[in-house]
């Protein structure tokens, strides 16, 4: 039994007290359709990462207990689901998936009280265990590079808990009462599960209740929510509300996870089409034609999204990379906090991870699989980083591209062949190189593809901006052994 320390005391009242507006009897609602129609698009940028996040949680929690379904790990609020190898191109529970590392994943529903969660002591094995609020927000990021690799015993409470803490635990402050805890652990390969695998089983996670007087915990079975749809991606159960449903379900999100108070500016402004936070929204203090002006906002909003895919505002995009910076925690910045919700939920702080990606290539043109491309690396450019680097092709819905080698990344893990002159050629094409460069090749879809590189733990030459991907070359025709003296050296 550990000995209790001392008592915490409960942080002011949280945003809805702070904008002050929970306790409004009836909100004035805009009348003209064109104001109808930009506010709502606004409110759907901003409240667009918190309704993904929930149907991420409700597809991966939707089981009674820890078990793999078609494949994919899941477990019940405040247990981990483990992931015991690489996802696949028939994974879709969440976009823009990796498999560098095995994913240890845990939703917490802090309504009830704080979860303790023990992290176990990883030797030289590099890992991160960034912890998200319901906004997508990392508010704490233990692992390698901030926290070391020894043991360690949090206390993750909600927004409004108060208590005592055991002693040796520190106490971490969520600011909602649902938390996505993300454990990646570094994996070189199939031959390394079994060692990750270790790590995994000693990961813990137990309520505070239970911590003093339970030596061996074991979770209940759960209620299994049947309200969400896991055959269908979360991003896509999101773009398939109409916007009064969209609404309706933000809203009452909102009752559970308010919020931050910097956010009372927008709120204010939401208020005049009824979404106003601890309230249910009501559609009906619109017009008919104010409704629809309601869902036109909202096309418009993921019209812009997918639109900022294609050619990036947000990003500084060099020679066909586009670099999103200071994402893991946006603050205001509410459309890029979407855009990431859309295309790479669960993104790193910088520090962390650095993701540059690719939708064309160095002139400009469609990254598309009836081409052949080569990406070099020279020596003095290979990718820098302390945790490790990854490349990694997706199509058009941000998943894997099934292809013969099985081969979803290609990355400082694998058996790369090097230039003489000590530079890299990664070859990203729907057919094989050749068998004498196929170490080097990414398979890429017939169709456009996305390319995004991982860069963990990332030097500083790539957080000051001195280092930048090299461009994506078209190459025509197939790189082969005796036709590639203008491309590459003959590799060694």
């Amino acid at each position: 039994m550990r000995a209790w320390g001392k008592k915490i005391l409960a942080p002011l009242a949280f945003a809805v007290v702070a904008i002050g507006m929970s306790c409004t009897s009836k909100p004035k609602v805009a009348k003209n359709p064109e104001d109808i129609r930009q506010i709502s698009k606004d409110a759907y940028i901003y409240g667009f990462p918190l309704v993904v996040m929930d149907a991420t949680r409700g597809s991966a929690t939707a089981v009674s207990k820890p078990m793999v379904m078609n494949g994919n790990p899941k477990a019940p609020a405040n247990q981990f689901a483990h992931f015991r190898s690489f996802p696949d191109d028939t994974f879709k529970d969440i976009v823009t998936p990796n498999a560098d590392t095995l994913y240890s994943l845990a939703w917490l529903d802090l309504s009830s009280g704080p979860q303790v969660l023990v992290l176990p002591d990883s030797g030289d094995r590099y890992y991160l265990a960034p912890m998200l609020d319901a906004w997508t927000n990392v508010f704490y990021s233990p692992g390698t590079r901030t926290t070391g690799n020894k043991e360690q015993t949090y206390v993750i409470a909600g927004p409004g808990w108060a208590g005592d803490i055991p002693e040796k635990t520190e106490l971490v402050k969520a600011p909602t009462n649902t938390v996505w805890v993300m454990v990646r652990t570094n994996t070189k390969g199939p031959s390394d599960y079994q060692n990750v695998h270790a790590f995994q089983d000693k990961i813990r996670l137990q309520p505070l209740s239970t911590w003093a007087s339970t030596s061996r915990y074991r979770a209940p079975e759960a209620t299994v929510d049947t309200t969400y749809d896991a055959s269908v991606s979360p991003a896509k159960q999101a773009l398939a509300m109409s916007g009064e449903e969209f609404y309706t379900r933000l809203a009452e999100l909102m009752k559970k996870n308010p919020p931050a108070a910097a956010d009372g500016d927008a709120l204010r402004n939401f208020a005049r089409i009824g979404l106003i936070p601890g309230k249910s929204f009501d559609p009906k203090l619109l017009s008919e034609e104010g409704r629809q002006a309601l869902n036109e906002g909202v096309k418009d909003a993921q019209a812009d999204l997918v639109e900022e895919m294609k050619k990036p505002t947000m990003a500084t995009t060099v020679d066909g990379w586009s670099y999103s910076r200071n994402i893991g925690s946006y603050g205001t910045n509410y459309k890029q906090r979407a855009f990431v919700a859309l295309f790479g939920l669960g993104a790193n702080l910088d520090a962390d991870a650095i993701y540059p990606h690719a939708v064309s290539d160095a002139n400009g043109e469609p990254l598309n699989g009836k081409n052949n491309y080569v990406i070099r690396f020279t020596k003095e450019k290979l990718p820098p980083t302390k945790g490790f680097w990854s490349l990694t092709m997706y199509n058009e819905d941000q998943a894997f591209v099934k292809n013969p080698l099985n081969r979803f990344t290609i990355g400082d893990r694998h058996t790369l062949k090097y230039n003489k002159d000590g530079s890299l050629d990664l070859y990203v094409q729907n057919k094989s190189p050749g068998k004498a460069k196929e170490s080097n090749w990414l398979p890429a879809p017939k169709e456009n593809f996305t390319l995004v590189m991982r860069l963990y733990w990332p030097g500083e030459s790539v957080l000051n901006n001195t280092w930048r991907m090299p461009p994506i070359q078209k190459v025509s025709p197939a790189p082969r052994l005796g036709r590639t003296a203008s491309l590459t050296e003959e590799v060694q």
